[in-house]
């Protein structure tokens, strides 16, 4: 069986019923190492199998659980609640697993597969929402406030100048200043001292307009990356809601969204008597090793899931679609793996959730439904 042009027959809806009822009856046969190599040799050609309802045959059925037994297995987590997408090809292991039973001559529609209420996928999302994108509102100590999205680039006030690249401070008359960065959107600072910050969805950034005295001090809400200039006679601080973290020059994320979580990428940081090494998260008092490409995914344009449970994963949602969550069943023992680009509308991620025939979603304007299907 020559599996190369199979694959790319299958894939342009050539393959006669002979030769998927073969192919199906071999990959039946594969144990999961093989069945793995497989995914690994040949990514980029099941990367390009539509899944969508071929002309002449309903839209193949998705049977995922060969690949989930096996990630099941070596994680200890539900089979059925796992979905790999995009990174590293894992995500193909679904797009493979559809050949599986539907080519074996049973066709259904995927659409309404596991759906309570009888709609399609595609009316499930025919009101699919836009990603976020670039913008804040500057506000000045002296009230003014500036919506840096309508502005273009160059001087926006005294001191302040809009670029390419975001917002630069320059030193201004104002004392201070805050940017605010609403759901949807994302922003980058360059601070007086050269101190590059970036926001995340849902954040704000207070801050001198220059740092005058003999420390360098910030304050922020939401999600917040720095890379602080250095500066050894002048050490900078960051107050949360939670702690004072004294930083040495380094490069580090606070998320603040809920309990305070300080990742170390670069350098040093003290939080009271702790001082943490990169790589090290520190959060009331304890200190882990987190999956530092996963707490870094949002600055770099990814959603990155890790076992991560679905009302984590749609609270990343609702901050950067800028949607309503709303939860139907039980959904506590949801959790997915996998990553998305976070230029991507909202129906990429939720379909990508929804290959695991774990869960289902309609987005109703902008109100998105959470259904588990089992």
């Amino acid at each position: 069986m020559d599996i190369p042009e199979l694959l790319y027959k299958i894939a342009h809806n050539e393959a006669s019923a002979q030769e998927l009822q073969s192919f199906a009856t071999w990959l039946e046969t594969l144990d999961a190492k093989a069945y793995q190599n497989l995914l690994e040799e040949y990514g980029e050609i099941i990367h390009s199998i539509r899944i969508e309802e071929p002309a002449n045959l309903a839209l193949w059925t998705l049977i995922s659980e060969k690949m989930g037994e096996t990630e099941a297995n070596e994680n200890k987590i539900p089979a059925v609640h796992r979905v790999h997408f995009i990174r590293r090809f894992r995500w193909v292991a679904a797009a493979a697993a559809v050949f599986i039973m539907a080519i074996a001559g049973t066709y259904f529609l995927l659409q309404t597969n596991h759906n309570p209420v009888g709609l399609s996928q595609a009316r499930r999302f025919k009101n699919d929402v836009s990603p976020g994108h670039e913008g804040a509102i500057l506000k000045l100590s002296d009230g003014r406030q500036i919506l840096l999205d309508t502005v273009q680039n160059g001087a926006v006030a005294p001191g302040f100048t809009k670029t390419g690249d975001g917002l630069a401070v320059e030193g201004s008359a104002v004392e201070y200043a805050t940017v605010i960065v609403p759901k949807a959107k994302t922003e980058r600072v360059v601070l007086q001292d050269g101190t590059i910050v970036w926001l995340n969805a849902g954040s704000t950034l207070t801050f001198p307009t220059a740092f005058s005295g003999s420390t360098r001090e910030v304050s922020m809400t939401g999600e917040v990356y720095f890379e602080v200039a250095k500066n050894e006679a002048k050490h900078f601080f960051v107050q949360t809601k939670t702690d004072r973290i004294e930083v040495k020059g380094t490069h580090f994320n606070i998320n603040a969204y809920g309990d305070v979580k300080t990742t170390l990428l670069e350098g040093s940081v003290q939080i009271g008597n702790t001082t943490l090494k990169p790589g090290e998260q520190y959060i009331y008092g304890k200190i882990t090793q987190p999956d530092t490409e996963e707490v870094m995914a949002w600055k770099n344009g990814m959603f990155l899931f890790n076992n991560t449970g679905i009302t984590e994963i749609m609270a990343q949602v609702e901050r950067w679609y800028d949607v309503q969550i709303r939860y139907e069943g039980d959904n506590n023992k949801l959790y997915f793996s996998g990553d998305v680009e976070r230029t991507a509308n909202v129906s990429v991620l939720l379909k990508k959730l929804e290959l695991t025939r774990s869960v289902e979603f309609t987005i109703d304007g902008r109100t998105i439904t959470v259904r588990p299907t089992n």
